[in-house]
C-alpha cells in the first residue's frame, strides 16, 4: 500500500477525520476543534497512514476490515454477496 504523496496524514483527526485547514511543518501538536482532541502530529499521522491501509483491505466475504470498523465505529456496507440458493 502506497499512500498519495499529498494525503493530508498529518492534517486528519483520527479520532472523527475532521480536517484542519493547515498545519505548518513546525508544528508538532494540534487540537481537533470538532471534538477537542490533543494530537501529536507523528503518531496522528501513523494512525491515519494505518487506517488508511487497513481500510484498503478487503476479508473473504466482501467487508472491510474489522479493526477498521471498530476502531471508526462506523456501519460498512459489503459489497453484494452472491447468493448461495437458500432464502433467509
Amino acid at each position: 500500500m502506497v499512500a498519495d504523496r499529498w494525503y493530508a496524514s498529518s492534517e486528519l483527526c483520527s479520532n472523527c477525520g475532521y480536517k484542519l485547514a493547515s498545519l505548518d511543518l513546525g508544528s508538532r501538536q494540534w487540537v481537533c476543534s470538532a471534538f477537542d482532541v490533543h494530537h501529536d502530529r507523528d503518531v496522528n499521522a501513523a494512525i491515519n497512514l494505518r487506517d488508511l491501509a487497513v481500510s484498503s483491505t478487503v476479508i473473504a466475504c466482501g467487508g472491510a476490515s474489522a479493526d477498521f470498523a471498530c476502531k471508526r465505529k462506523m456501519k460498512l456496507f459489503p459489497a453484494k454477496q452472491e447468493s448461495n440458493g437458500k432464502k433467509a
